[in-house]
């Protein structure tokens, strides 16, 4: 992000001390995380310490890739000093946090605070929906609300911003201290005092308490009166002033939720002078009151209530994410036809870089009216990153086309359309093949349109999977080892069904350790686009070893023949300390040594020393995540630490020893060892109730209504004549079926979809490519409607039960021609 300081005010701000040639630069482009594509020359590097990474390891490739200005706790050798200048400070993120601290005094924006359990980032975006057209508002990006996320959003806003909307999320005590002297809320919002991550605090008092940190300079909070135990607490503190809301009563803002047949639910309460009519399509109690927080908000600011119920109505009819979709002519395309921003572009260019791995690139671009700032300056850093993120063709859609080529660089080819509609008529798309399209714009202008031309068509049924709430997932699991100890996602069978590479870029980007695949042809795929993460493949045959090393992917070895046929094709190869797991059979019973092949294990290895090296020993557990077989889990992990001792002492050396998977990572910590390994846990489903409580499920399957038909009582419905109805019905037909992975035992009621929130049972024999569902009790289910077949609030585990099996089963067998969509929110 580009803050517009000299050296001299960012190294007062932090209290550092300034060694080298002080550069003259008066605004510099802040970067923390190495991996991110460069955006300019004068780039002002963090090197911070996280817990499992420290920036400064990363100084050299920063200056090999010639960037010259360094924020530092502790200075590089000597011979990497030259022409660089560094900011030595005693801790680099408190640095960060005091220029954030600093930039907050300068701006005049009027900060909202959003705390809370959960709902914070929903209330925001909702928020910054409904505020946008009577304010310039700044909201922080995705999920920013810790303590390095706060503060790059902090020093984001910008002086013509008038409200700034910030999230502030902790952990434990003394977090939102820090937190707290960054954003300086004049308005607090809590949205709610829950039970999530509580591991941190010893009490639910403790928690609110350090919570409530973040308004002690407020001028009003603003939260749910029928909150429990949030109002309890809150009506202990005195200060700051608080506006109150509930639905029944006890709020200064009193909520009515009305029922009715014929123009559905509504909200509507008086603020001031103004009556507020706010319609709902959602009976979930959080979805409601996640609006209620929104519009009380926006009332208190004045928001018209014509014009907040029209937002209201846009809003939800928004898709708010980041679409990685399969393109015609082997194209991939990441659409973001959501909002039009400067921040929100970065954002999407990142994620484009990470997912995109076509030489040529294509952006279709909308007028950026979010961004009030002047054209000209806009639009000209906006054709700088057209450029440094290597495009090499612009379609342009609006009437803002004359700044875009004035700021553009002329090695780019440039094109320009009114409107969608003239771009559809076109046949420009038509001639896009083996290209990376990232497709950017305002809601408004109905880029979404050109997605759905450029995409392939291979199904109507979608698999969502959210990345945001695997990357929740992964932090869930790094809670709970220590810092030292490595993580490896298995990535097998597609990622669990969910696409093998897209995962495994995603998962690089977030910093595992290592993944793990099932079959050698999963590792070279990953490879050949672009994983440079370890790899370890668990089934290797002895005729593969020759591609296994090729591509750098390390073998589970479980058996003495398999061990010595790759000592022999090494030694031929003239290959020397090839990396190598072990693999013991402890109570799994299904492959691995026993410690009776220990002996010849070394005698093996001694025999190929110099072409074999063990970096691991590894077992696997049989039932960790079952309380009534927790003395047979614990004998398995003395039986692998007793092998490894004595693997350990002969080798001479540490090796990484690994046994724990999702289920056990929370219940054996003495199991840790040097590595865990996550499954599906990785997608919000875990045995372990301790830790499944904290996931988020990270998919939902959903078709579309192909038909609607009502039939009499007595009507057959499907193959042999399953279905029989024993009323009038209505029976509408949804496209998907056993070929897609919804399995026959799934038919003739034994399951129910979820069409406008309500279960609709099938009908009749589940058939390859369709099903029936009776919608004969869901008023208004129209052509198109949306079906759930499973997502967050209607978990997998419905399906699993009526399949018989787990959900493991259900993942996996999700057919290949059902179309992945991944979500970044």
């Amino acid at each position: 992000m580009l803050i517009k300081y000299n050296i001299e005010q960012i190294t007062a701000a932090m209290d550092g001390t300034s060694v080298g040639v002080l550069p003259s630069d008066e605004a510099f482009y802040l970067v923390t995380d190495s991996r991110n594509k460069l955006i300019n020359d004068n780039i002002l590097f963090f090197a911070i310490k996280g817990p499992k990474h420290n920036g400064h390891h990363f100084i050299s490739s920063m200056i090999e890739a010639s960037v010259k200005n360094f924020v530092v706790e502790k200075l590089p050798p000597e011979n990497l000093r030259e022409n660089c200048f560094f900011i030595v400070v005693k801790n680099t993120l408190k640095a960060l946090q005091a220029l954030a601290a600093y930039h907050r005094q300068q701006v005049k924006a009027r900060v909202i605070g959003i705390t809370g359990s959960n709902g914070k980032t929903i209330v925001k975006e909702w928020l910054y929906r409904v505020l946008k057209d009577d304010y310039a508002v700044f909201r922080s990006p995705k999920s920013y609300n810790s303590q390095i996320g706060v503060a790059l959003s902090v020093l984001q806003i910008q002086k013509h911003h008038s409200i700034a909307i910030i999230e502030a999320g902790i952990s434990t005590t003394h977090e939102m201290d820090q937190l707290e002297a960054m954003i300086k809320p004049e308005i607090g919002i809590f949205t709610n005092l829950g039970t999530a991550h509580n591991d941190g605090f010893d009490s639910l008092d403790q928690k609110f308490k350090e919570k409530y940190k973040l308004f002690q300079e407020a001028k009003l909070v603003i939260y749910n009166a029928n909150s429990e135990p949030l109002a309890s607490l809150m009506s202990r503190e005195s200060y700051p002033s608080s506006l109150t809301w509930s639905l029944n009563g006890h709020g200064k803002v009193h909520i009515d939720l009305i029922e009715n047949k014929a123009s559905g639910r509504h909200l509507q309460f008086n603020f001031g002078s103004r009556n507020y009519d706010l319609s709902i399509s959602n009976r979930d109690e959080i979805y409601v009151e996640n609006l209620c927080q929104v519009a009380v908000v926006a009332a208190y600011l004045r928001v018209n209530p014509t014009a907040l119920k029209s937002r209201i109505d846009d809003m939800f009819q928004l898709s708010a994410r980041l679409e990685k979709l399969e393109g015609k002519q082997g194209c991939q395309i990441l659409n973001d036809a959501y909002s039009a921003d400067l921040i929100s572009f970065r954002l999407a260019l990142n994620s484009f870089d990470n997912f995109c791995t076509k030489d040529r690139r294509t952006l279709i671009l909308g007028d950026f009216e979010e961004d009030t700032r002047e054209k000209e300056l806009l639009y000209g850093e906006i054709g700088g990153l057209i450029l440094k993120h290597g495009f090499s063709r612009l379609i342009f859609i609006g009437k803002d086309y004359p700044w875009v080529v004035k700021g553009l660089d002329k090695k780019i080819e440039a094109m320009h359309f009114l409107n969608v509609q003239d771009l559809l008529d076109s046949a420009i798309l038509q001639e896009l093949k083996q290209e990376g399209i990232l497709i950017k714009g305002a809601h408004d202008y109905h880029l979404s349109k050109v997605a759905d031309s450029l995409a392939q068509k291979t199904h109507q049924s979608v698999l969502e999977i959210d990345l945001h709430s695997i990357g929740h997932n992964l932090r869930v699991f790094a809670s709970f080892i220590p810092t030292q100890t490595k993580s490896m996602v298995m990535v097998k069978s597609g990622s669990y069904g969910s696409g093998l590479v897209e995962l495994a870029k995603f998962l690089q980007y977030s910093l595992v350790d290592y993944l793990g695949v099932a079959f050698l042809d999963e590792g070279m795929e990953l490879r050949q686009n672009g994983i440079t993460l370890p790899i370890l493949v668990l089934n290797v045959g002895v005729d593969q070893f020759d591609s296994m090393t090729q591509n750098r992917l390390e073998p589970e070895i479980f058996s003495l023949y398999q061990l010595d046929a790759l000592g022999e094709f090494l030694r031929l190869k003239k290959i020397k300390n090839y990396p190598v797991h072990l693999k013991f059979d402890t109570g799994m019973h299904r492959l691995g040594f026993v410690q009776n092949d220990i002996l010849m294990i070394q005698s093996s290895l001694l025999k190929y020393k110099e072409e074999i090296e063990v970096i691991g020993i590894m077992s696997h557990l049989a039932a960790s995540s079952e309380p009534e077989h927790v003395d047979y889990t614990i004998e398995q992990g003395l039986i692998f630490k007793e092998i490894c001792d004595i693997m350990e002492s002969f080798l001479g050396n540490y090796v990484i020893k690994h046994i724990l998977n999702s289920g056990g990572i929370s219940l054996f910590p003495q199991m840790h060892f040097d590595m865990v390994r996550i499954g599906i846990g990785l997608y919000g489903i875990d045995g372990n109730p301790k830790i499944n409580c904290l996931l988020e499920p990270a998919h939902q399957l959903k078709t579309f209504i192909s038909q609607i038909r009502d039939y009499p009582a007595g009507t057959t419905i499907g193959y042999s004549r399953r279905g029989v109805l024993s009323r009038d019905s209505r029976i509408a037909t949804i496209g998907i079926g056993y070929g897609d992975g919804l399995l026959r035992h799934a038919g003739n009621g034994n399951f129910s979809v979820l069409v406008k929130g309500k279960k609709a049972p099938t009908i009749g024999s589940i058939c390859m490519d369709m099903c029936m569902i009776d919608v004969s009790d869901i008023p208004n289910v129209q052509l198109d409607d949306e079906v759930i077949i499973f997502n967050k609030e209607y978990p997998i585990d419905n399906l699993a039960r009526a399949l018989d099996t787990i959900p493991y089963e259900v993942l996996t067998g999700i057919s290949p021609r059902i179309r992945r969509v991944y979500i970044d929110d």
